[in-house]
């Protein structure tokens, strides 16, 4: 029954890494439908990420804004 769903966890991490480090607000908005998002909490522990911190601030206020 869970086979099919056994790499499901890292998928999600990865998109979500992308939703974070992606500059391509295209790829952003679908994966933002693809898990029908509503609310992007952007706090210090997000801003102080490792992985996230080359990424603009205002890309995240870029994508926000033509998103909604």
């Amino acid at each position: 029954m869970w086979r099919d769903l056994e790499n499901e966890p890292l998928k999600r991490e990865e998109d979500a890494m992308r939703i974070y480090t992606s500059t391509d607000l295209n790829e952003i908005l679908e994966l933002l439908k693809k898990y029908n998002v509503k609310y992007i909490y952007v706090g210090r522990l997000e801003r102080n990420k490792p992985e996230y911190k080359d990424v603009p601030n205002q890309n995240f206020d870029k994508f926000a804004n033509s998103w909604m």
